[in-house]
């Protein structure tokens, strides 16, 4: 009897080394999956679902809980901050940040930083409710009474950018710091329309209580946008952005991404996202 117990704890013994050599190489693997010796800084900016300050003072959107499951997968620490989308990029610039997220690429960004694509969104033309019988950019631009506001440093499709770039040489474009810091003047109707990602605009007209003051437009039908990460080619190397593609990869393959979409938005804004981002080859 001794003697099977002996065996039993020397099988037992052996189960739980085992055990532990798997934990702790699932650990090393996690952190082998994204370099990181440090501390990543990352920028967020406030941009409706994708990322706001609630009402408690803390911060909830689509962009903090993907961050949060890259680091849990990872055993990265992630170091953040708020900033303009301006000042963000001017950090990337001047290589004093590593990353941000709902970033859409263009050749001057690419120049410095690597996109891994995770959302997408149909690019809409928001107006004015009492303007709703303008049917289209043109109508828009006829009107020199008409003003609109973008995010400042923000760029859309061709043709929305075309359309604003004429609008500025008229005087007719609000560069906002935040989409909330134009809800006074949407109130006052000193603008009659903005441009955003779909679901974000209408929850950012819904915190703002504008929701029946303005109506989505798809003016533009080849507007669509692809929301990133930006990772800076001066402060990681690029066997790090295809770690963290490669974790993107998986949380968006095994539906942890979907989840935090649904967490913050709905079953619609999920399938959009999917379908466009399959249509862009991503």
């Amino acid at each position: 009897m001794r003697h099977w117990n002996g065996g039993l704890m020397v099988g037992l013994y052996r189960w739980l080394a085992g055990l532990g050599w798997a934990v702790l190489v699932a650990q090393g693997m996690a952190v082998e999956q994204l370099h990181c010796p440090t501390p990543i800084s990352v920028a967020f900016f406030e941009f409706g679902k994708q990322y706001r300050t609630g009402e408690d003072g803390k911060a909830v959107g689509v962009d903090k809980d993907l961050i949060e499951e890259v680091s849990r997968r990872s055993g990265c620490q992630f170091e953040s901050r708020v900033q303009s989308r301006v000042r963000i990029w001017r950090a990337m610039e001047v290589g004093s940040l590593d990353m941000t997220l709902s970033s859409a690429a263009t050749p001057e960004r690419e120049r410095l930083a690597w996109f891994i694509p995770y959302i997408a969104d149909y690019l809409n033309f928001f107006i004015r409710a009492d303007l709703n019988e303008l049917d289209g950019l043109a109508a828009f631009e006829a009107n020199p009474a008409l003003r609109v506001a973008i995010l400042r440093g923000a760029r859309y499709s061709k043709g929305y950018d075309d359309f604003v770039d004429r609008l500025r040489l008229k005087g007719r474009v609000e560069d906002l710091t935040t989409m909330q810091a134009g809800f006074a003047k949407f109130r006052a109707g000193r603008v009659h329309g903005f441009i955003a990602p779909g679901s974000v605009g209408k929850e950012l007209l819904r915190e703002g209580q504008l929701q029946h003051q303005f109506l989505p437009k798809l003016w533009d039908t080849e507007a669509t946008i692809v929301g990133a990460i930006a990772m800076s080619k001066q402060r990681m190397t690029e066997t790090q952005y295809q770690q963290l593609s490669t974790i993107i990869k998986a949380i968006r393959q095994d539906g942890t991404f979907r989840t935090i979409l649904l967490r913050h938005s709905n079953e619609s804004v999920a399938a959009n996202s999917e379908m466009l981002l399959k249509q862009a080859g991503r």
